[in-house]
This record gives structure tokens, C-alpha cells and sequence, in this order.
């Protein structure tokens, strides 16, 4: 046993009764909100050293706000302390027996709990007879060092309430969290304002809850230290893997700077070869200079010393006999250019530079993803789902990115911002979705871990949804009304200019539907326009069904000319072409087409009535796509569409009898569109699209209502957001649809 009690008094010491700061046993401990445990005088020193009601916990580094009445507010270690007690009553037991402490004589033979006292036989039997102590608990010696090691808080003093120091503490107020004895029950935590019960049983019921606790500890410890485990292996794998880079480096270093060093010395080997070359070249030259004036110094010379001589010792006869070539000679030698600079100078100098490789040494991936934007639209719709794919490619086997960590963002002009939402999909991507409501450009940021990924920020526009978004007018004669509306027409700024033919006038509207003005030429008798067409300078060309002419007006309405009365038997159609100007007008019933200046001078004319290649059974409409001029004309009677070149040459037809795709059943209005598309107007109430060669692309969708034989069309606006406009003859209206 008493090796036991060495035990447990040796491992209690080690790990449970030394302070961390002072290294003493604990003396009036206190704990703090982090549980750790620290002697009172050694937290009041923190304090004072920090210089702020801010304690900071010596182990774990942890703050906590300390009250203004400083660490004796903190609550006390009892745990500790008792066991402080304990240790320094063993500490004060000697190896021999001890005395009685009344008689102090007579050998110990039981212990007073309550007391704290080792008492004799008759000093104990004396204790339990006394008033005072005749409730106290009373044990054998030998149980009571037993039961203080194996259970110690058995045989502790009870604890005393800090109000009432006389009284035991018996009850537990759940109200106030407090114990309280029964005095305080009575006068302080009295019912039904106070719920408290017995100290036993809620003290059981909380060590209860604390063991469940604890195995919750344990499964929380037991993840921390396997969390830690692969914290530290991946210290080591990072350290072996940034050793093995380092080598990787340095042996990669070394290797460039032997390159690099034998650039530099092919390099200089060659600047070397260079100067030589250059300085055999300059000496050679300034050589060959030497020897010429060598020459001609000793010629000169030679000559000088001749004609010395002969002057001399030459007779008169010798010297007239060598006068020509002597005098031939000093004078050509005269002529001789003999100041002159050399050749070639001596300047050569070498200018040192910085040698420049252009390489680096390499780069370093400290990602173990990278991502990428795919599939981004350049365009888009509101009301339709927007799906982008974010691609991850990953050094492991699967990647291990959670959407949370994905951020992706829709953010407007005006900086409103949109969330989309991430979903992963097979194979290591992610979709990131949004439905959007608002049409403008829109700037979609996506970044992973706060870093934006490669392809954002990317900017998607969004315009508005297909289908039917305004329709105006109405039947009547009034502002803004129709009757019997059949060409229609848009202008630069956006201006729907419609010919209103029973009400004998053109109205303009805005795009979104408004009424601008009225235009009416009262000078002109039976006006009856039909349809028209706006040329490059804004001028409006109208047919006149009245008068079967072209009525030509300014965008004020304010007429210019009128041209083809008299040539034209029954107007309709009219377009103008993009490349040459020419105004092409449809003659209904002479079957052709006519084309005029735009002063109104007749070119030419094509087409005649007949079944034929490239004659009509009741041309309607015209439209000129703008890439090639092709002239598209609607022919009613034969219930296809036929093209020509801008000379109105034939080239080919589309569409037959039917209500089908790419079918036609009279076919009257027609336009073409930036792209060459065009579109076609016919009875069965619907507008198709087809590609500038014929071929069917699409039926034009309105929405839920359906067209009342549509008669007039024209398309403005870039793709994917054109919109087109059509006249309603039925409907007596203008409809606006978003393609």
C-alpha cells in the first residue's frame, strides 16, 4: 500500500500540481476561460505586465478579458486545491505513527471527516457524545489512508456555504447555478421563484453529463491527432519535397551557368575574330595607300633629281632635246594628289553589354490545382438558365476542392451582383448557374480560395427574352391609330415609320411604341401609301397605290420629289439597294420589278408575267440583303420567294405552296437583315427566316398570340439581340419581337 500511495503522490505531483509559470506547487489557484490552471499571485503578474484588463494565458496564448475587481474575480481551482491540501497534510505526516491531535498522547485510531482531525480511541468516543460534533462522520485510520487515495473526495470536509461559513452545503439552485445550504434555501432561493434540489443529485447528474462529454473529448482528441499525424507528414513531405526541388535547382542552376558561360565565351571568341578580321582589313588598306604614295614620293623624287642633273651638267642641246617628255612628266606628276588623309582611321572600340539570354531558369508550381472558365457565353438572355463550366486539373488522382471554396459572381454596371450557384460534376468540373433577370453587360469574376482563376474576370451581355415584347395602335383614325397599316419600316435612330393606307398617311413611332408624328400630303390627291424605305441621307421613299408613283419626303415629312407616274401601273414594294442606291419598285400587276436613281431617272426593268425563270404571277414585296445586293422579291402568286442580282439577273427561288417549314402561302412582305438573312411574310399568319442562298432556318416566335396576317416586317438591332417588326393588317397593329 505504500508503495501505491508513492505512486499516486509522485504522478500527482508531475502532471497535476505544479504551475507552469512559477514551476511551485499551486498556491490559491485559479482557472481560466481556456481550463488552464494558474497560481493567483502568478496571473496578478501577467496582468501587471500587460498593462490592460487583456490576460493572456501562458499555454495556449489565448486572451481573456479580466473585471475591473482583477484575478480574484476568477473562479478557484477546488479540485486543485484540495489536492494541494492533501499533498501538504502527507507532506506533514511523518513515517512514524502520529498522536492523538486532542490528547496529543495516545495513539490514533480513527479520523474525523468533518473535522479534519486524527483523534484516539477515547478522544474519538468523547467526540461523537459532544453536541457539536455528534453528526460527524467518524472513520477507522486505516480506511481513511486507504479511501484517500483511491477516492479522496469521500473523505473530504464537507463543503460550507460562503454566506452562512456554519452551514453545510445540501442543495444546488438551478435558477442561479450556485450551492447553496439551507438557510439560503430558505431566505435567499426560496420557491417556486428558485428551483434547487440536493447536492448529490445534481452533482451526479453532472458527472453524468461530463462523462458523456469527455467521450466526446475523446473523439474529438482522437481527430485532432489524426488530423495532426497528416499535418505532419505532409511537413515532412513538404520538407523532403522542397529539398529534392532545391537540389533540383541547383543542379539546373549549375547547369545553365556552364551554358551560359560557354555563350559568353563563344561569344567573346567571336568579338575577338571580329576585331581581327577588321584590323587585317584596316591595316591591309592603309598599306596598299602607303605603297602608292611610296611610288609616288620616289617617283617624284627621281624625276626632281633628273631635271636637276640635266639642268646641271646637260648641254643646251641635251636639255631642249628632253624638254617635252621632262616637262610631259613633272607635269603630270604635279597633277598627282598627294595631301590626302589616310584611307581608314584607327578608331575601334568595344562597348561592353549586358549579356542577355533570353530564358529563365524555370518556374515553381505551388498549386496543387489549376482552373480554368469554359463554355463562358459572349451572349445571353434574361429568364434563361446561364451554365458555365469550371474546369480543375489536379496533380492527384481526384480532386478534392469542395464548392464552398468556389466563388462565382455576376456583377452589372451599376454594380448590383448576382451569385451563381456551383454544383460538381463528373470528371473534376463544376457548373456554375444563375438565372438572370437584368439585360446590360454583366462582369462574371470567379475565384477559388479568394484567386481568380484563368479566363476571369469575362463579360457576358444580356439582352432581353424571345418572343413578343410590345405591340401598338389599333383600328381607328385617330393619333396613334391604324387602318389598314401595311409597310414598315426603322430609321437610324430607331423610329418605326409605318404606311398607313386607309387612313392615307405615315406615322412615326419610337421603338418602344410611342407616338412621334403624322405625316400627310395634302398636295398630293388619292395619296394611298403602300410601303416605303429610308436611303443612307434619311430620305423616305413611299409608294403611292393612289397615284402609282414613288412619293419622296425628308424626315420632317416635308416632300422633295414624286417619280414614276405614268411608267408604274400598280405600285407596292419598294427597297433600296445598299451598294448601288438604285431604288428597286414592285409593279403588281405588269409583273416586274422597276429600278430608279434615286432622283427618279428609270435604269431598267425586270421581270414579266409568266411561270418562267425569273417572271412572276404577282410580285408583292422587295427587300436587297447587304452583303452581295441580291434582290429578293415575294411573289404572291406563285407562292415563293425568287432572287436576283443587283441587275436583276436570275439566280434562283425558294418556297412553294404549304403551311410547312420553308413552305409559303402567298407571300407578301419580306426584309433582309445585316447578316443577309431574310424574312418572309405570308397567309399562313406567321414570319419565317431563311439564310440569303433559301435555305430554312427558323419560324419567327411571337408568344402566346398568335399573328393576324402579317404584311409589313423589317429587323433591326445586332445578332443574337435583333428585334423585328411586323404589321398586323388583321390586328390593325405594329408587333415588336425580340428574335
Amino acid at each position: 500500500m505504500a508503495s501505491e500511495q508513492s505512486n499516486f503522490f509522485d504522478v500527482v505531483k508531475e502532471n497535476f500540481l505544479c504551475c507552469c509559470v512559477c514551476s511551485e506547487r499551486y498556491k490559491s489557484a485559479k482557472v481560466l476561460p481556456c481550463t488552464h490552471t494558474f497560481c493567483e499571485q502568478c496571473l496578478i503578474k501577467i496582468l501587471e505586465k500587460s498593462a490592460s484588463d487583456q490576460l493572456t494565458c501562458p499555454i495556449c496564448r489565448r486572451s481573456h478579458k479580466v473585471s475591473a475587481r482583477g484575478v480574484s474575480e476568477l473562479p478557484a481551482n477546488l479540485f486543485v486545491n484540495q489536492l494541494v491540501e492533501l499533498f501538504e497534510e502527507q507532506d506533514e505526516k511523518t513515517a512514524a505513527q502520529r498522536n492523538c491531535e486532542a490528547c496529543e498522547t495516545a495513539e490514533v485510531t480513527e479520523r474525523c471527516i468533518d473535522c479534519s482531525v486524527s483523534l484516539c480511541g477515547i478522544c474519538s468516543k468523547a467526540h461523537r457524545f459532544l453536541p457539536a460534533t455528534r453528526s460527524h462522520r467518524l472513520i477507522a485510520i486505516d480506511e481513511y489512508e486507504k479511501a484517500k487515495f483511491n477516492n479522496p473526495a469521500s473523505v473530504r470536509p464537507p463543503p460550507h456555504c460562503s454566506k452562512h461559513h456554519e452551514n453545510v452545503v445540501k442543495f444546488y439552485c438551478d435558477t442561479c447555478k450556485v450551492s447553496i445550504c439551507l438557510e439560503c434555501a430558505a431566505v435567499d432561493h426560496p420557491r417556486p421563484e428558485h428551483k434547487f434540489r440536493y447536492l448529490d443529485e445534481a452533482a451526479a447528474e453532472f458527472k453524468h453529463f461530463l462523462t458523456a462529454m469527455t467521450k466526446d473529448l475523446r473523439i474529438k482528441e482522437n481527430e485532432a491527432s489524426v488530423s495532426k499525424s497528416a499535418v505532419q507528414q505532409m511537413v515532412e513531405s513538404v520538407d523532403s519535397r522542397f529539398k529534392e526541388e532545391k537540389q533540383k535547382v541547383r543542379a539546373h542552376t549549375e547547369k545553365t551557368i556552364e551554358e551560359t558561360t560557354r555563350e559568353m565565351r563563344e561569344n567573346g571568341e567571336g568579338l575577338l575574330h571580329q576585331l581581327n578580321i577588321a584590323h587585317e582589313k584596316r591595316k591591309s588598306d592603309l598599306q596598299s595607300q602607303l605603297k602608292d604614295l611610296e611610288c609616288t614620293e620616289n617617283d617624284i623624287a627621281a624625276t626632281r633629281d633628273y631635271a636637276n642633273t640635266l639642268m646641271q651638267y646637260g648641254n643646251t642641246s641635251q636639255l631642249m632635246s628632253a624638254k617635252k617628255s621632262i616637262t610631259s612628266k613633272i607635269w603630270e606628276l604635279i597633277n598627282v594628289t598627294t595631301e590626302c588623309e589616310p584611307v581608314v582611321d584607327d578608331h575601334v572600340e568595344f562597348q561592353p553589354a549586358d549579356f542577355c539570354v533570353e530564358r529563365v531558369l524555370g518556374t515553381l508550381m505551388t498549386a496543387m490545382h489549376s482552373y480554368e472558365l469554359r463554355d463562358v457565353p459572349k451572349y445571353w438572355r434574361v429568364g434563361e438558365q446561364m451554365t458555365v463550366r469550371l474546369i480543375v486539373r489536379s496533380r492527384e488522382r481526384r480532386s478534392k476542392i469542395k464548392e464552398e471554396r468556389i466563388t462565382a459572381v455576376m456583377t452589372t454596371t451599376d454594380e448590383r451582383t448576382f451569385i451563381l450557384t456551383v454544383r460538381r460534376n463528373q470528371g473534376g468540373t463544376f457548373s456554375l448557374t444563375n438565372t438572370l433577370k437584368t439585360t446590360g453587360p454583366h462582369e462574371l469574376s470567379v475565384s477559388v480560395d479568394g484567386k481568380e482563376v484563368r479566363g476571369s474576370p469575362v463579360t457576358v451581355t444580356l439582352g432581353p427574352q424571345k418572343g413578343a415584347m410590345r405591340a401598338f395602335g389599333g383600328y381607328g383614325s385617330g393619333i396613334g391609330q391604324l387602318s389598314g397599316p401595311r409597310g414598315v419600316i426603322i430609321t437610324k435612330n430607331e423610329s418605326i415609320i409605318v404606311a398607313d393606307e386607309n387612313n392615307k398617311r405615315l406615322q412615326t413611332f419610337i421603338l418602344q411604341g410611342g407616338h412621334q408624328v403624322i405625316h400627310k400630303f395634302t398636295e398630293i390627291a388619292y395619296f394611298r401609301p403602300r410601303y416605303c424605305t429610308v436611303s443612307e441621307d434619311g430620305n423616305i421613299f413611299t409608294t403611292d397605290g393612289g397615284n402609282n408613283q414613288v412619293v419622296v419626303c425628308d424626315e420632317n415629312g416635308e416632300m422633295i420629289r414624286c417619280f414614276g407616274k405614268g411608267k408604274l401601273k400598280d405600285v407596292y414594294g419598294i427597297a433600296i439597294g445598299p451598294h448601288n442606291g438604285y431604288v428597286y419598285v414592285v409593279d403588281y400587276s405588269l409583273c416586274c420589278v422597276q429600278i430608279y436613281s434615286q432622283s427618279g431617272n428609270c435604269i431598267k426593268r425586270f421581270g414579266s408575267k409568266g411561270n418562267g425563270v425569273g417572271q412572276f404571277r404577282g410580285p408583292l414585296g422587295v427587300a436587297v440583303e447587304n452583303r452581295e445586293g441580291k434582290v429578293f422579291v415575294s411573289d404572291y402568286g406563285s407562292h415563293s420567294v425568287k432572287a436576283f442580282d443587283a441587275h436583276g439577273r436570275y439566280l434562283f427561288s425558294f418556297g412553294s405552296k404549304g403551311s410547312g417549314d420553308g413552305q409559303l402561302n402567298y407571300p407578301e412582305g419580306i426584309c433582309s437583315d445585316q447578316h443577309g438573312h431574310v424574312y418572309v411574310c405570308d397567309y399562313n399568319n406567321r414570319v419565317q427566316k431563311f439564310t440569303s442562298s433559301g435555305a430554312f432556318i427558323c419560324p419567327v416566335h411571337c408568344g402566346a398570340e398568335a399573328m393576324q396576317r402579317p404584311v409589313g416586317v423589317c429587323v433591326t438591332g445586332e445578332e443574337p439581340f435583333q428585334k423585328i417588326i411586323i404589321a398586323e393588317q388583321n390586328a390593325q397593329r405594329i408587333r415588336v419581337v425580340e428574335l
